[in-house]
């Protein structure tokens, strides 16, 4: 059930961040938006979500709770949501835009950490391939049922069904969902096989002599500290241009495909359909790709493994290749000229590389 609530929670972020595309030139229309102010609903909106995620979880971690955070981001977002749908010009669309992302960003953060509250680390690669193919089923169905709702009754409906949506999702963790988290952190040694090797926490705390800090004031941005160590860096940075080319191209497909290929808000939304079928194909493939990584270096060395295990085969393809490439082809296609059907495989793989690149950070 606490894997369900998670599922459904993070396909929240994914689900807004893509229903509204199908409408956007009727938002354009309607408001008499200039491009920029389109482009900032957009581009605000991944800002925020990559903003919310270090207040979140700091927070978690500083006052001992879950729960609670999902509760109070789902009411941030219904706030949002109608003041969305209540709107009259752009600029007031794209300040609601960010709190709705802070909103649904909660998951994103808090839920790594309800994942490793309740599951074992041998056991986590899985256990997150699930909670991601939840996030990434909200990219695939919101275009779908935004193009379909917007033909039908207007873009404005789109954000009462997110409003619909977070309400759901209220109720569905106010009713179901525990607190979890867990302050005994020698659980991870006494309850299971795989031993981890010194963690960058442990690492910090050992050259202050292991000694227990006193307590500290709340300071969300500690934890860029861990920035430092070149592996967490490498894969920063990676995931940062990954995010990057994806959503750029969901801004711009609307538009492209209404222009060159003609199509309405309904087909529109349909042809998303590709990118979200290789974000839930990445994020199985990487997950079931995660557990095995960290089980075949743990046994050459005794039972011991350390964080960047996870990654090494992960990265390459994901980030080097199938990104790269998927660019390209949806490039060169609509370049060309080409039907549409070279530029949806293009995004495909685009996702299918961006979802087996970031599933590895757990």
């Amino acid at each position: 059930m606490i894997l369900t609530c998670l599922a459904f929670g993070a396909s929240l972020n994914g689900f807004c961040s893509t229903v509204y595309y199908p409408g956007i030139p009727d938002i354009k229309t309607e408001l008499n938006a200039p491009e920029i102010g389109i482009t900032l609903v957009s581009s605000l909106f991944i800002l925020f979500g990559g903003i919310g995620p270090i207040f979140w979880a700091s927070i978690s971690d500083y006052y001992h709770i879950r729960r609670s955070l999902y509760l109070i981001g789902l009411l941030v977002f219904i706030g949002a949501s109608i003041g969305c749908a209540l709107i009259q010009n752009i600029w007031l669309l794209v300040a609601f835009r960010c709190f709705q992302s802070i909103g649904t960003s909660v998951t994103m953060s808090v839920g790594a950490g309800t994942v490793a509250d309740c599951w074992e680390i041998k056991e986590r690669g899985s256990a997150f391939s699930f909670l991601f193919v939840g996030q990434f089923l909200g990219p695939l169905i919101g275009p779908i049922v935004g193009g379909g709702i917007t033909s039908g009754t207007g873009w404005r409906s789109v954000f009462w069904l997110c409003t619909g949506y977070g309400i759901f999702l209220f109720l569905f963790f106010f009713l179901f969902f525990p607190e979890t988290y867990r302050l005994d952190h020698k659980w991870d040694q006494g309850s299971i096989s795989v031993r981890s090797s010194i963690t960058l926490v442990e690492q910090v705390k050992s050259q202050s002599g292991n000694k227990q800090p006193p307590p500290t004031r709340f300071n969300p941005f500690k934890s860029f500290v861990l920035i430092k160590y070149v592996f967490v860096a490498f894969v920063a940075i990676e995931i940062g241009f990954c995010f990057g080319s994806m959503f750029t191209l969901e801004t711009l497909i609307p538009d492209i495909y209404y222009n060159q290929y003609g199509f309405d808000s309904w087909q529109t939304g349909l042809s998303f359909l590709g990118a979200g079928i290789g974000n839930v194909l990445g994020s199985i493939v990487s997950g079931r790709l995660s557990d095995y990584l960290l089980a075949r270096t743990s046994r050459k060395r005794g039972g011991v493994s350390k964080a960047e295990d996870r990654f090494t085969l992960n990265t390459w393809p994901g980030g080097f290749i199938f990104i790269p490439l998927g660019i390209l082809l949806f490039g060169w296609s609509i370049i060309a000229n080409f039907t549409v059907w070279p530029a949806i495989i293009g995004f495909s793989i685009l996702c299918f590389g961006m979802s087996q690149g970031r599933c590895k950070c757990i």
